[in-house]
């Protein structure tokens, strides 16, 4: 665990290269890193992703941690339940339904151990990907804001770090050891609907933390 005193981040963290890549960064500017990755039931191989946070405590003792955190119930919630009817208005963004139940998740776990800063491994050149748009990113960011928090994606501008860094042969070996969810793998090519769906979906996230954070829950 680090100390209270230093500078903490939560990192999305798949363990695949970009995510692993983030880390590795943050710890090397001086963060303590809580590595938290998601089960949201539709996942396979979800114990690579385990193995590589164990392997990353390893590599660097006491300056990064990581955990799996279920969010079965929610994800149900935000984004299967519902997902005849949202793909009527807005096609296939059940990815982004994910993250952003990914991100409700991660503002409660920040919350609670008194941390303001997440970081993911989205990149530009991986628009491809609903979530991974500005569409997505420019709400998301504005909702935690909204809960004083910063979320921040070091690999999606120029000035970022460079994943290929942290490739094997340079400070970290970094090969993909992630879990695939069944929902993934769904690259988009019309993102007119992205922001639309975002929007539908951050009442029920508001929501969602305030009844967690309730001192009656």
């Amino acid at each position: 665990m680090g100390d209270m005193a230093e500078k903490k981040i939560v990192i999305l963290f798949s363990g695949g290269q970009d995510s692993t890549a983030v880390t590795v960064h943050y710890i090397k500017q001086g963060y303590f890193a809580y590595l938290v990755t998601f089960d949201n039931g539709a996942q396979r191989w979800l114990s690579l992703s385990k193995y590589k946070g164990k392997s990353l405590e390893k590599q660097f003792p006491g300056r990064c941690e990581h955990k799996v955190l279920d969010c079965k119930t929610f994800f149900k919630e935000l984004a299967i339940r519902p997902l005849e009817e949202d793909m009527k208005h807005y096609g296939y963004l059940v990815c982004c339904g994910c993250k952003l139940v990914m991100l409700a998740e991660a503002i409660l776990y920040c919350k609670r151990n008194g941390i303001t800063e997440i970081a993911d491994g989205f990149k530009k050149e991986q628009d491809y990907y609903p979530e991974q748009t500005p569409e997505y990113m420019e709400r998301a960011d504005e909702f935690a804001r909204q809960h004083s928090i910063s979320y921040l994606h070091p690999l999606y501008g120029t000035d970022g770090p460079d994943p290929a860094d942290f490739a094997e042969g340079g400070s970290f070996p970094v090969p993909p050891m992630q879990s695939a969810c069944l929902f993934g793998e769904n690259p988009i090519t019309d993102r007119q609907f992205i922001e639309a769906y975002v929007r539908s979906k951050l009442p029920a996230m508001r929501k969602y933390i305030e009844d967690v954070l309730s001192p009656s829950s």
